[in-house]
């Protein structure tokens, strides 16, 4: 493996948990590609609705109302290149520059940098407790200030792998709708629970149209697809798709039309299937060695789904050097400081879905030796 970042050769790159593309359906969707071409050549060449190709926007619809509860038509969805795309397009077309809006506290850097980029929005950061976003601390911030926009992932806290209770949920919405702020839901991790239970997205209990939802289908099979949508209010519809188009943000119609075949013939569905078995086995496999080898040194929590373990580093043990240490023998991960908005807490995170059994015991390995190399550093 190498990493782009560092062009480290044979660094194992587990700062966060990405779908393994080894186990993508590659002969499948490249049959999708074929039919696509074959059956819709000239109709693919033309001018393009903005909100997507038709056929993958009723197959979404369908997809989501079926496996999430969401029970939204074709009419609200709008396909976007990657979930982080969707963030850019949504958070730059509906804010104001210097709008202010709040993120969890630890959260997704990545998506902090984007609502700053996206219209230059003032970031403000909501503290993340044991259980999730706290109200409390979300209705401070209202108080305090006009904040136009709340950015949260209550199905799976990134990084935390927190799931928001339906409680907290209520609780939300309540803040959001009486602060007439909206709510863009991230759902980035929705199709990986390994529990019976599946915790409902929040817009299921959205009751006054607030709730903006994004989906990634990218991490249903590969990262480098990037492709992923948006459950819009019925309101919001034909403005975004003005924008879409304005900003000739267009998608890869081929792409979209085998995908959306993949969904329809349920290789997709299949192919989660057994992704979600291979990925609750290499956690399972994670979480043991590392209970194993550094019982005094890590909290470990069993999250109920993702493809991520949110790490607790315990005594005397400095977390930021750890990883750094743990970088120079080849495992790179992102230190406690990329989750955190100020002070860092004792905290990492560690992918297990994209490496095979070998590969999560030699990043266990490379853990250790990084702890040995950071004990031994003088002072």
């Amino acid at each position: 493996l190498q990493s782009a970042s560092t062009n480290e050769v044979g660094a194992l790159l587990l700062g966060d948990g990405v779908p393994d593309p080894r186990l993508a359906p590659a002969e499948e969707l490249a049959k999708g590609y074929q039919r696509a071409l074959r059956r819709n050549g000239p109709q693919l060449l033309e001018d393009r609705d903005p909100l997507g190709t038709p056929l993958l926007r009723e197959t979404v619809a369908a997809w989501v109302s079926e496996r999430h509860g969401l029970h939204v038509g074709p009419e609200r969805i709008l396909i976007t290149r990657g979930s982080r795309g969707a963030l850019a397009l949504v958070a730059g077309a509906l804010f104001k520059p210097g709008s202010i809006v709040a993120v969890e506290n630890p959260g997704n850097r990545a998506a902090w940098e984007v609502l700053r980029s996206a219209s230059s929005l003032d970031v403000r950061p909501v503290a993340v407790d044991a259980e999730g976003l706290d109200p409390a601390a979300l209705e401070e911030l209202l108080l305090r200030e006009r904040v136009r926009l709340l950015y949260l992932t209550p199905r799976r806290q990134f990084p935390t792998t927190t799931v928001l209770s339906a409680a907290r949920k209520a609780a939300v919405l309540s803040l959001a709708a009486a602060h007439r702020v909206a709510v863009l839901e991230d759902d980035y991790d929705g199709e990986f629970h390994y529990d019976q239970v599946r915790p409902e997205p929040l817009l299921s209990m959205d009751r006054t149209g607030q709730v903006i939802h994004l989906g990634s289908l990218s991490r249903l099979l590969a990262p480098g697809l990037r492709l992923g949508y948006v459950v819009l209010p019925a309101a919001l519809v034909p403005f975004m798709g003005k924008v879409k188009r304005s900003r000739e943000e267009q998608g890869d119609p081929i792409l979209e039309w085998a995908l959306a075949d993949l969904i329809r013939d349920g290789e997709l569905a299949g192919h989660l299937r057994r992704a979600r078995k291979i990925y609750m086995g290499r956690r399972d496999m994670l979480v043991g060695l590392l209970q194993e080898r550094f019982r005094d040194r890590l909290e470990v929590r069993v999250p109920s789904g993702g493809m991520s373990l949110w790490l607790r580093v315990l005594g005397n043990v400095d977390a930021e050097a750890w990883v750094q240490a743990a970088r120079g023998c080849g495992l790179v991960l992102n230190p406690p400081s990329h989750f955190f908005m100020g002070p860092a807490g004792p905290y990492f995170r560690m992918g297990f879905a994209q490496a095979a059994e070998v590969e999560l015991a030699e990043a266990v390995r490379r853990l250790e030796a990084g702890l040995g190399s950071q004990a031994r550093r003088p002072g």
